[in-house]
């Protein structure tokens, strides 16, 4: 393990046998990064097991990484061992664990899948949704005492995933002890074991070491406790019974607007897929202005293609290639992680955002009255006029910098030795962008801990990878609309207030991948 030093690369002494494995364990990923960078300077080199780490907080090389250089880093982190800490093969393979042209593959027929004309279509659902939001809010409103709204958006997240992505009708708003919201909070609030740790140390050993990895498995998944197995599980259940409303001769029928039917139809020419650069499918995914390819109605150039037979950029008609589409586990799979993702990002930030209004009162009524300006012209809260609200999209902006939601999910493998300044990155190295270490560089954010939105009142200043706050995540758009769609309406109607239990400084509990409101977000809410 002397690899990372011999390559100029500095960092703690590891175990010979756990690496830094169980520093990382004991000690919130966040809190340890900035230790390391206080120590070692914005590139740090530690191991997991014997796995090569590199924790980069260099925007020059992470932007090489992302985007200049991104061939040679096209692959999220692997541990080594087979299906992961979680082995079922069934539900493996999405984009978080697809590699090279598998992910490609899937990256290119899921990206039509929120475009703005996709997302525009499940603008009503979300709508539904907030009108249950809202009349739990009406109701403590009319009694006057203080309320966690962040368990509430917890709750309202939970259920307009449910109902986008799988057309499921949750009355998990009412009732905290529904099975979806059971299996989100479960998943968050549970940090991997030791013992499931421990086998990333030996991944050569893991031929040998699968079987007992899947039987574990098999027996949490046997007595309930496997997350996955209870989400697909649902999934299942809703494709079956569109497969048999299909079957028994509704077919003429108008499909659903959600993600599990778009995936379901999605299809791509295998000409279109090889034409498509693995680096454009994930440049720029951080920008929350509209999309002007598929804005107003139109079509995206990737429902152009569909349309006419497999018609690329080029112009070239595929309407002989050979089309791809999406198998049924890798459906599954793939709705199982955006459900996880939709849930706890969302809500996250929704908890973050409605701290900051709550105890910085001319904020709020400033997007107030942005808000009351914008529905006396337009009428309508929607897709298009959210995105015409300018301060409040600073304000969620400036709320995804101060408190990213997502802090370590930015993770590649190098395929090659790489070469930067005075350093070699390893082949097959893991190399980690700590988001909220970058969210918080004096020398890119001055007075970075003072929460300012009008640092984003020209976003052509901002670079995209100095801020990244969902990392490079396909859904970023769905949420960002369910995230300002909720705040525009509930300010519309009621005015946020401090509570008794409301805090100054919000507690920040550190989970592995997120950082959430440790005791919730108190307020009281009185009509305007």
């Amino acid at each position: 393990m002397t690899i990372l030093q011999r390559n100029g690369i500095p960092g703690p002494k590891p175990n010979l046998i756990t690496g830094s494995l169980f520093d990382h364990s004991r000690t919130p990923n966040v809190l340890k990064y900035d230790e390391y960078f206080a120590k070692y300077g914005p590139i740090v080199g530690y191991y997991i097991g014997r796995k090569a780490n590199v924790l980069i907080n260099d925007v020059e090389l992470a932007k090489r990484i992302q985007i200049k250089d991104f061939s040679n880093f096209s692959d999220r982190q692997t541990l080594g061992i087979k299906y992961g800490l979680h082995p079922n093969p069934k539900y493996y393979l999405h984009l978080i664990s697809a590699q090279g042209a598998q992910w490609k593959e899937l990256r290119t027929l899921l990206n039509p899948t929120f475009s703005a004309v996709k997302l525009k279509a499940m603008t009503p659902i979300m709508d539904s949704c907030i009108d249950i939001l809202l009349d739990k809010v009406e109701k403590r409103a009319a009694s006057g005492g203080e309320f966690d709204l962040y368990e509430a958006f917890q709750l309202l997240t939970t259920d307009v995933i449910a109902k986008c992505a799988l057309g499921i009708d949750t009355d998990v708003q009412n009732n905290p002890d529904d099975e979806f919201f059971r299996a989100a909070k479960r998943l968050f609030d549970t940090h991997p074991s030791r013992f499931r740790l421990m086998f990333t140390c030996f991944p050569e050993l893991d031929r040998v070491l699968y079987p007992l990895r899947r039987g574990l498995q098999m027996i949490e998944e046997w007595r309930d406790r496997s997350v996955s197995q209870t989400l697909a599980r649902l999934i299942n259940a809703a494709i079956r019974l569109r497969s048999a409303s299909s079957v028994l001769g509704s077919a003429g029928k108008k499909k659903k607007n959600d993600l599990l039917q778009l995936m379901l139809d999605a299809k791509s020419s295998e000409e279109e897929i090889a034409n498509t650069s693995a680096a454009t499918l994930t440049i720029d995914e951080n920008s929350d202005s509209e999309e002007k390819d598929g804005e107003e109605g139109k079509p995206t150039r990737a429902e152009k293609s569909l349309r006419n037979g497999g018609s690329t950029a080029n112009g070239h008609n595929n309407s002989h290639s050979k089309q791809k589409a999406l198998s049924k586990d890798i459906v599954v799979a793939t709705a199982i992680v955006f459900y996880e993702a939709g849930y706890e990002t969302t809500s996250t930030t929704l908890g973050f955002l409605a701290h900051i209004l709550v105890t910085h009162q001319e904020i709020q009524e400033k997007i107030r009255e942005e808000v009351v300006q914008m529905y006396e012209k337009e009428g309508v809260f929607d897709y298009n006029t959210v995105n015409r609200l300018p301060y409040m999209n600073q304000v969620i902006s400036e709320t995804l910098r101060y408190y990213p939601p997502v802090t370590t999910f930015v993770t590649r493998t190098t395929k090659e030795d790489y070469h930067y300044k005075d350093i070699v990155i390893p082949a097959n190295s893991t190399v980690r962008i700590p988001i909220n270490q970058l969210h918080h560089r004096e020398d890119l954010w001055p007075e970075h801990m003072k929460f300012d939105p009008e640092r984003f009142r020209d976003r052509s200043v901002i670079d995209p990878v100095a801020y990244q706050p969902f990392g490079t995540g396909i859904g970023m758009r769905f949420a960002q609309l369910e995230i300002k769609l909720t705040i525009a309406r509930l300010l519309h109607k009621y005015r946020l207030l401090p509570g008794p239990s409301t805090e100054k400084e919000l507690t920040v509990e550190y989970k592995p991948i997120t950082q959430t409101p440790k005791n919730g977000v108190w307020v009281r809410a009185v009509p305007v």
